[in-house]
């Protein structure tokens, strides 16, 4: 009970010290940030605010799918609909401090399904490695192929290390499989040991493919970025900037997991990468923008996929 309480407090103590943080930056740079806003002739296109709004809602319809290609090798026997109808309802829970309740939504639902405890736990954490590892798959090759994206060697260096570490973590079953092999022969020769917790193993066929699915969508995402910035006439350090940029602010607020769904940490991470000189408060405006519109679209199809769902779909009926 003492842990769980220092856990809150030291929770709410970090959430103060980044909110005082953002006021610090507010005043100290706010007053630049609304001239800038104030300088840049907004003339937005309809055309193209359209056509970024719709890869915004193609890359998050389809994001579920990972999940629900995990959850059914994991022994998951409930239909792609209904699985989708969770993911989506789901993942109004990453606005909760901590971001448990996004895990413990689906983790709880596939147990209700009759999917072993350890393996309805997997699931979400599955989903999460091999979306980190599409993170890494797109830095790699960003850093590689676009060096102007990061002009410093040590940067680009890191940024090539981080994204092998990320690309492999979700590609390791053969070593898992040794190490749980070596533990399972220690175990054996324990008398009526009967241990039956084995861990579960993605096939690497299937590691591969999430892996890439998540990455084109990060690619759409970026593009869907890019465009919108486009829309409204703000200049930025180019489509590929937008691109890598997009996967790793959100990696970004999931690293500062305190923050509800990373908010003001993934913008200000995207800021960072993809904004040149004076175009800070244009691109800040911008990406907020974009990310009210997401939040838009996350409660629109939270509401459209629960009716997917059995018990939500009882409680509406009650």
């Amino acid at each position: 009970m003492m842990a769980r309480q220092r856990l809150v407090w030291l929770s709410r103590a970090v959430l103060l010290i980044l909110l005082a943080l953002s006021v610090v930056l507010i005043l100290k740079y706010g007053n630049e940030w609304l001239s800038e806003i104030a300088q840049l002739s907004w003339e937005p296109d309809p055309l193209l605010i359209a056509l970024s709004t719709l890869l915004l809602l193609f890359s998050f319809w389809f994001a579920p799918f990972g999940w629900v290609w995990i959850s059914k090798e994991l022994g998951s026997t409930s239909s792609f609909s209904e699985l989708r109808g969770v993911w989506f309802a789901s993942q109004l829970g990453r606005y909760i401090p901590g971001k448990i309740w996004l895990f413990a939504g689906r983790a709880g639902y596939l147990k209700s399904k009759g999917v072993s405890t350890l393996n309805a736990a997997l699931a979400p954490v599955y989903e999460l490695m091999h979306t980190a590892a599409a993170v890494g798959l797109i830095t790699f090759f960003t850093a590689l192929l676009f060096p102007e994206f990061l002009n410093s060697n040590i940067l680009r260096l890191a940024a090539v290390l981080a994204g092998i570490c990320l690309l492999v973590l979700p590609l390791l079953h053969p070593v898992q499989k040794y190490v749980y092999r070596l533990r399972e022969k220690g175990n054996s020769n324990t008398a009526g040991s009967g241990r039956t917790d084995r861990m579960p193993f993605l096939p690497p066929n299937l590691s591969i493919r999430v892996i890439c699915f998540y990455s084109v969508l990060w690619i759409i995402r970026g593009f869907s970025l890019f465009i919108w910035l486009a829309a409204l006439g703000i200049s930025n350090k180019g489509l590929w900037a937008c691109i890598a940029a997009t996967p790793l602010s959100w990696l970004a607020g999931y690293i500062v997991f305190l923050v509800p769904g990373g908010v003001g940490v993934r913008e200000a991470a995207t800021v960072a990468m993809i904004a040149g000189p004076g175009e800070t408060g244009p691109i800040l405006a911008a990406v907020l923008g974009q990310r009210l519109l997401l939040a838009v679209l996350e409660v629109i199809l939270a509401g459209i996929s629960a009716k997917s769902i059995p018990f939500l779909r009882k409680e509406v009926k009650g």
